[in-house]
């Protein structure tokens, strides 16, 4: 790839959610708070969906069962979606 002149290389962006999974507990921490933030994970295999609604500037932890594969997806009152999987 050719790269123009002037042209700057471009760093990845910055993680700015945490997100962690065990015992039947999803847990998210924002680095940056991003206002309210509306959660859903939906099970892959069942189809089955939580929902929730959370203050992005406290860490927040739902429980969401065991699934054996869910889709995890973030929007902020910022108006940014983030996605995760649990595989």
């Amino acid at each position: 790839m050719r790269k123009s002149k002037g042209e700057k290389p471009r760093m990845p962006a910055m993680i700015t959610v945490d997100c962690w999974y065990g015992d039947g507990e999803l847990s998210i921490e924002f680095r940056n708070p991003e206002g309210e933030c509306d959660i859903t994970v939906t099970d892959t295999s069942t189809g089955f969906t939580v929902t929730d609604t959370f203050d992005s500037a406290l860490p927040y932890t739902i429980y969401i069962g065991t699934p054996q594969s869910a889709v995890i997806t973030l929007t902020t009152e910022e108006g940014n979606t983030y996605y995760g999987e649990i595989n």
